[in-house]
């Protein structure tokens, strides 16, 4: 896999951060964006969805507070919240991404958007996605040439051609504090701990670049090939038809990207001898 240093050539560049509950926002990304803001970044967290938490019972003011509480650890602008209850989101993107362009349209341009993966299994995460893409591929807010980065939350990506591995052992501290913030979600699950583990696992597993081995690895996947071919398929489209248009897009990418990955590992496979 390919080495990727977020923090390289991040001065002064604008990242729109979209997470889709509280948590989100450290849970998959917290040491890549902790090494944004580290290097001089400004990165601006959305909160999406409104959810009680994994209990149920949380209220949204003491997640909205714990969201702020992890931002400022991870150094980020203060996050917004588009407060919209996960059903509404799942069953209505289109309103969603006018919502969230409204909110954010007066914060860019932006260089660089942070979203959930395409194949993540939370429905509300895939959303989140579908939003995001909807409200910014063609936005005057958005630049053109911005990077798009996909990142796993529930869902950890593959060592797969177009994801990048992130050495975050550096940051380990501040994204253990980050997540650690969200209390209400740490009470009964052990998010945190999982969390951990994957990264230090993926550090394990993954070619080891440096001159030392690394302990934390975070993994971000290229999306801009994915916009790309959004973009073609929302042009000219209005109104609700343009859900249907970027969800096939995104199902079309994923497809093709998933056939090629299999492909390329498959590359140096030993032909069948024969009989």
């Amino acid at each position: 896999m390919e080495s990727l240093d977020p923090g390289q050539s991040a001065a002064g560049r604008r990242v729109l951060l979209l997470a889709p509950h509280s948590d989100d926002e450290a849970l998959g990304p917290g040491g890549s964006v902790a090494c944004l803001t580290r290097a001089g970044a400004r990165v601006l967290p959305v909160i999406l969805a409104r959810s009680a938490g994994v209990q149920g019972q949380v209220p949204p003011e003491q997640r909205r507070e714990e969201s702020l509480r992890c931002c400022e650890i991870l150094g980020t602008d203060a996050p917004l919240f588009l407060d919209v209850p996960s059903s509404e989101l799942r069953g209505d993107p289109l309103a969603a991404a006018l919502r969230l362009a409204e909110l954010v349209s007066d914060s860019g341009p932006f260089d660089a958007v942070l979203a959930p993966w395409p194949l993540e299994r939370h429905p509300t995460h895939r959303a989140s996605l579908l939003a995001g893409v909807l409200a910014a591929a063609d936005a005057a807010w958005m630049n053109p040439a911005a990077d798009w980065w996909g990142y796993g939350a529930w869902d950890a990506l593959p060592a797969a051609p177009g994801v990048f591995e992130i050495d975050v052992t550096a940051l380990r501290k501040a994204k253990t504090q980050a997540v650690a913030a969200h209390k209400s979600q740490m009470s009964m699950r052990a998010f945190g701990a999982a969390m951990a583990s994957r990264d230090m696992a993926q550090a394990v597993f993954s070619k080891i670049t440096g001159d030392e081995p690394r302990k934390a690895v975070e993994r971000l996947m290229d999306m801009r090939p994915m916009i790309a071919l959004v973009r073609a398929a929302l042009d000219g489209v209005q109104g609700a038809a343009r859900v249907p248009a970027a969800r096939d897009a995104l199902v079309s990418w994923v497809t093709a990207w998933t056939a090629n990955s299999a492909r390329e590992l498959w590359a140096d496979a030993s032909p069948p001898s024969a009989h």
